[in-house]
């Protein structure tokens, strides 16, 4: 288990008034394969605020991603993940997971440090831990190109799928604002549209019919260019591409199909562009009423999506199982 330090420098612009927070009374905590029981504390609280929603993975699959060396090259790139864990007399009150997608075939190599799930506890919002939680993966970004031998100035580029602007849902709201204020902005959804895989076991996709991608927003921060307006039409191809290889990995290539074909018809049609303009991630000129873009809801369900560790694992006990949640008490690690 190793613990996390606070690198002022990799706050977002929006952010830097998180630096004056406080962690003297708490544990930031990057989880290993090891920590199993805090594991499914943490899955269950991922569960509950993701779970439904079709946005999150089975627990065996996190798991395993958990084991990914860096030092491993599939297709030209690197692959990392980290669950971070902030912890407070052993309650937690935060986390974040992210994959670190480094492209190594490239002759300007380029880090994609893609955002997967934050939760932060009610009573600690708005005290500045959501900055941290959108810095601290940058540490893994870097401990990565550092161990790929590679150019310290390699870009970093930050992506955080989200849900679709739409102003009568607060709690979408109040994400994409803080989003914003960390200066993420967004490709515009209407001419490159981004979906999540389906995330449903494989019998239930082939049950109903075939996969259902969910469509979000791509937000990016791009480390040390927050300040431009648009993007190389290169730059944003590979982010997509180093995000749907890391999905690759673990979801079958037929339930990927749909998303390649997405992006494939996108940027055939931007291929004549050089440059891609980067939005705000709020539209102007909207009011309370307003959904700028329509909701396709995912049929996910509890039962669906039960995540058991596999059978030929080493450890076949479940790690959690959603519908049944109980959290237990961690010991000290």
């Amino acid at each position: 288990m190793k613990h996390w330090t606070q690198a002022i420098g990799d706050l977002a612009p929006g952010d830097l008034h998180c630096a004056d927070f406080d962690w003297s009374d708490y544990q930031i905590i990057s989880l290993s394969q090891k920590d199993q029981e805090l594991f499914q504390r943490v899955y269950s609280l991922m569960w509950e605020e993701f779970g439904e929603k079709g946005e999150l993975e089975p627990a065996p699959l996190l798991y395993e991603r958990l084991a990914w060396d860096p030092l491993e090259i599939r297709e030209g790139r690197s692959l990392a993940y980290e669950i971070l864990v902030i912890l407070k007399d052993d309650e937690i009150i935060a986390l974040r997971d992210h994959s670190i997608i480094t492209c190594v075939r490239s002759t300007d190599p380029r880090s994609v440090i893609h955002l997967s799930h934050a939760w932060i506890k009610s009573e600690y919002r708005k005290q500045g831990i959501s900055g941290w939680l959108r810095a601290w993966p940058i540490q893994k970004a870097r401990e990565c190109i550092q161990r790929l031998n590679l150019p310290s100035h390699a870009l970093m580029i930050l992506a955080a799928e989200m849900e679709h602007f739409a102003a009568h849902i607060p709690e979408r709201m109040r994400r994409l604002k803080s989003y914003a204020k960390a200066q993420f902005k967004t490709l515009d959804p209407q001419f490159f549209p981004y979906s999540q895989p389906d995330f449903r076991l494989p019998l239930d996709i082939d049950q109903s019919g075939g996969p259902r991608p969910v469509p979000l927003a791509l937000l990016l921060r791009r480390l040390g260019k927050e300040h431009e307006d648009q993007m190389p039409l290169q730059e944003a191809k590979e982010v997509i591409e180093s995000i749907y290889h890391m999905y690759s990995q673990s979801i079958r290539e037929q339930d990927m199909l749909p998303l390649w074909k997405l992006y494939q018809d996108t940027f055939s049609i931007a291929d004549e562009l050089n440059m891609l303009k980067l939005l705000h991630p709020i539209p102007h000129r909207v009011t309370s009423k307003d959904q700028i873009y329509p909701e396709q809801p995912h049929p996910q369900t509890l039962e669906n999506m039960n995540p058991i560790v596999n059978s030929n694992s080493q450890n076949s006990t479940p790690l959690i199982k959603p519908n049944t949640p109980t959290i237990r008490r961690e010991g000290s690690h």
